[in-house]
């Protein structure tokens, strides 16, 4: 459901979300219901602020039962740095309501079962969203984490793994709760609403990437995810953002893609082809590896790349020349390097 447009940013809300809240209404808890709102509220701006002040520009906000999922106009996954402050933020926010409202509730004037209520709710936001699944935010937290450490397309694959052993737990938790007490009724109403809510993001990121089949889905990301770095890094050099480098190598008959799946956000890389006796045939950049790979396919070797690498080192009867003295005056500069003035 649509709510309105509140100048570049989109808001809707799904009918659960509305449910709940007439659902608190009913039973006599408006105050509940309007602190639950600022927790949410609270939680989602967070998001957005931090999104904001790390350069992404949101641009739609869908809001659930137990949080939000925003939609950016840039892609959050290529800087896991990013996306793991924009993820902690919305927690973060909610302990620091949570710690406020129970020092509120110390107090004499504002004690009583509201304030111990402004407490639990955010808490209990801020737990249920560190719970390691998307779209929750602890879910996208580890998703960072797995990025940094092996690279965004092994991150999503074990992502979604970890979010499918979640909801299975979540579900069998639910149902053999009642069975141990019958206190525990509400719990498992708990713990179902909020797996369902994961399925509903799912869902709800799945048809955000449209109805493509299992080809073009793949496609997407083994080609496609290159692109995208590819242009939030050259966004990143534009804006004055210094990318440290990595060095692959690799040799002319291994495949091109799994090298490439080594491929870090946030890192430009370099790919050095070698032959069967270890001497360098050649190098190229990112982006002269990533262009092979979109024309010659998956096959792509790494002699594909060697009509495109800048020459190979000059052949030693021995270990590589020593620098150590004046570089003569005519020694040729590097390929691809500006000429250096004659050294005097």
């Amino acid at each position: 459901m649509r709510l309105g447009r509140f100048g570049t940013l989109r808001l809707t809300v799904d009918p659960l979300f509305l449910g709940v809240l007439a659902l608190a209404v009913v039973l006599g808890k408006p105050a509940e219901a309007a602190l639950a709102l600022i927790a949410l509220a609270a939680h989602e701006f967070a998001h957005l602020a931090l999104a904001g002040a790390t350069g992404f520009r949101p641009t739609a906000l869908h809001l659930m039962p137990f949080g939000g999922v925003a939609t950016l106009a840039e892609d959050l996954h290529l800087r896991p740095a990013a996306e793991f402050l924009v993820a902690a933020a919305g927690p973060a926010a909610n302990l620091a309501l949570a710690a406020l409202a129970a020092w509120l509730r110390s107090l004499p004037l504002t004690q009583g079962p509201v304030a111990a209520f402004a407490v639990w709710v955010n808490l209990g936001l801020a737990a249920a969203n560190l719970v390691p699944a998307e779209p929750l935010d602890g879910g996208r937290v580890l998703r960072a984490v797995l990025a940094e450490w092996w690279g965004e397309k092994r991150a999503a694959r074990l992502s979604r793994t970890c979010t499918t052993a979640v909801i299975i737990a979540l579900a069998a938790a639910a149902l053999v709760l009642p069975l141990v007490s019958v206190k525990h009724v509400a719990w498992s109403v708990n713990l179902l609403v909020l797996a369902l809510f994961i399925q509903l993001g799912r869902v709800r990121a799945g048809a955000a990437l449209g109805a493509a089949s299992a080809a073009a889905f793949a496609a997407t990301t083994t080609g496609h995810l290159f692109y995208r770095r590819l242009r939030q890094k050259r966004q990143d050099l534009q804006d004055g953002i210094i990318l440290s480098g990595q060095h692959l190598v690799m040799s002319e008959n291994a495949r091109l893609l799994p090298a490439l799946d080594r491929l870090r956000a946030g890192k430009y890389s370099f790919v050095a082809v070698c032959g069967s006796d270890l001497t360098l045939r050649g190098t190229v950049g990112e982006a002269e590896a990533v262009r092979v790979l979109a024309e010659k396919g998956a096959r792509a070797t790494g002699a594909d790349l060697l009509p495109r690498a800048s020459g190979p080192l000059p052949k030693t009867s021995g270990s590589l020349p020593t620098t150590s003295g004046p570089l003569p005056k005519n020694a040729a500069s590097p390929p691809g390097s500006p000429d250096l003035p004659p050294t005097k």
